[in-house]
């Protein structure tokens, strides 16, 4: 009973972050854009918001029915679930390199809904077969291979469609808005799926794939991926007309000059594009467009992406054995149900307070925020261990998710709306995530054998090192920047050395 209460009120708690989240988002104007152009836009986020919730949905319901009931059910054991799962976890990383391409070439608006409806129809069809009886391996297997392969096409291209809609200057306060509906589609997607799997585990695929596909059918009506050009408070101007749906500029149409890029202008001032006169332009255009990810900065992205997907896994995944094995705290536990909604709330408020730093205190150069965001992990998932009252510890796993959860929403989402802009954002992403995934697969694989043979202590420890490194890694390639400004501002004729001396 205090279970199904506790779930109520979290569940009221999510709703609340959104709402909060919504509300925010529409009153911030920086720009001074109309009324009805920011309804049109917090339209348009909202929708792939609950649409990438309803995605989280229909894939963690994998992670929902492990356990020896459901498996025995199934006719399989952990260690060929362990083998599903873990296929699924390598084939969602390299479906990203591929997937993440389809979003910049066809357009946007087409790959969300072709992604959404595909995962949708795959998990209602495969919850019916299991209904029926044909749950197997390798029913469990082909499950896993189309239903990641489609949500890593649908998942990395909204961050093509919100840097179109976003100038740079709002995109950092904007990301940690929107990771408000992972975080809390992540927290729903095991309380609903438990639920549902408590009662028969097959709803855990049928009701999240009709979900994913209502979210799909409301996309169709009112997902914009191109903006419309706004107007402003006062402005007596009515016209919005919005670019026909699916017409958005495609990255195969786009030829832009070496020093021509519209990713970080507002909606209103970004250049039209200029349809390419033959493949050749269409070849140049692609690789002009491909220049910032081929840079040090983006270099730098992907190796704290790595660090950071280290970091979430190692935590996330032991977490909960340690807090068993060192003070009781297991499944049952009033903390441990705590510790869902813990990390559901810090998580959304550290993309938030992450984001709206980098913006009004950084210029929204998301290195900074985010190298302090790592450094301040250091110590609270230091204390996790060290702590040694159990409700205390429980707390501090909740609170290091505002600082990783942070880091994670400013270097992924916002950071690839930055340097990919609106023509290669999904890329950008699809990259970053690839990179997270791989740190996060490294560490499933070590942290296992680095317990048993060392124990929790270098658990903590791996946990700190890693998070010192990914702050490092951030801050070398700021001082880097600043010795290059600096030798730049002294290398111009206006700079220290060459100012005119006064005559006397």
């Amino acid at each position: 009973m205090a279970s199904a209460a506790w779930q109520i009120a979290s569940s009221l708690i999510a709703a609340v972050l959104i709402a909060g989240a919504s509300v925010y988002d529409f009153r911030r104007n920086p720009h001074g854009y109309s009324q009805k152009w920011r309804m049109r836009r917090w339209i348009n986020w909202f929708s792939m918001g609950l649409a990438y919730a309803a995605c989280y949905m229909a894939r963690y319901n994998m992670s929902v029915i492990n356990n020896p009931e459901t498996l025995d059910t199934i006719g399989i054991t952990t260690e060929d679930f362990g083998e599903v799962i873990s296929t699924g976890f390598w084939w969602y990383a390299v479906s990203l390199l591929v997937s993440s391409w389809f979003g910049d070439w066809i357009g946007g608006r087409i790959t969300i809904l072709f992604g959404a409806f595909s995962a949708g129809v795959c998990n209602v069809v495969f919850g019916i077969m299991f209904f029926n009886g044909l749950a197997s391996k390798s029913t469990l297997f082909a499950f896993v291979l189309i239903n990641y392969a489609s949500q890593a096409i649908a998942l990395t291209v909204h961050t093509k469609v919100a840097a179109a809609w976003y100038s740079k200057e709002e995109r950092g306060t904007f990301g940690g808005l929107f990771g408000v509906m992972p975080s809390c589609g992540y927290y729903m997607a095991f309380a609903i799926n438990g639920v549902l799997v408590e009662t028969s585990w097959p709803l855990a695929f049928v009701i999240p794939g009709s979900f994913l596909l209502a979210c799909g059918v409301l996309l169709v009506f009112v997902l914009d991926a191109q903006p419309a050009q706004p107007t402003y408070l006062g402005s007596k101007s009515s016209a919005e007309e919005t670019v026909p749906d699916g017409d958005e500029p495609l990255l195969s149409d786009v030829a832009i000059s070496d020093d021509e890029s519209t990713g970080n202008q507002p909606p209103d001032q970004a250049k039209p594009p200029t349809p390419a006169k033959s493949a050749f332009e269409k070849v140049k255009a692609f690789l002009v467009l491909l220049r910032p990810l081929l840079t040090v900065k983006y270099a730098i992205s992907c190796g704290t992406m790595c660090c950071i997907g280290f970091l979430r896994e190692t935590l996330l995944t032991w977490f909960t054995p340690f807090l068993d094995v060192r003070f009781g705290i297991g499944p049952g536990s009033p903390w441990y149900t705590s510790i869902g909604t813990l990390i559901m709330v810090f998580g959304s408020l550290g993309g938030f307070l992450c984001g709206y730093i980098s913006d009004r205190f950084f210029a929204s150069d998301r290195f900074p925020a985010a190298m302090i965001f790592l450094g301040t992990s250091v110590p609270v998932m230091l204390g996790v261990y060290f702590v040694p009252i159990g409700p205390v510890s429980a707390v501090l796993v909740g609170f290091s998710c505002l600082w990783l959860f942070g880091a994670f929403q400013s270097m992924n989402f916002t950071n690839a709306m930055d340097i990919g802009g609106p023509e290669m954002a999904s890329t950008a992403t699809g990259f970053l995530v690839f990179f997270q995934y791989l740190g996060a697969g490294s560490g499933s694989v070590s942290m296992a054998l680095i317990i048993e043979r060392h124990g929790f202590l270098a658990w903590a420890l791996m946990l700190a090192f890693g998070a010192t490194a990914s702050t490092l890694l951030i801050g070398c390639f700021l001082y880097k920047q600043w010795l290059d400004k600096r030798r730049t501002l002294k290398a111009s004729p206006s700079g220290p050395e060459h100012e005119m001396r006064p005559m006397r």
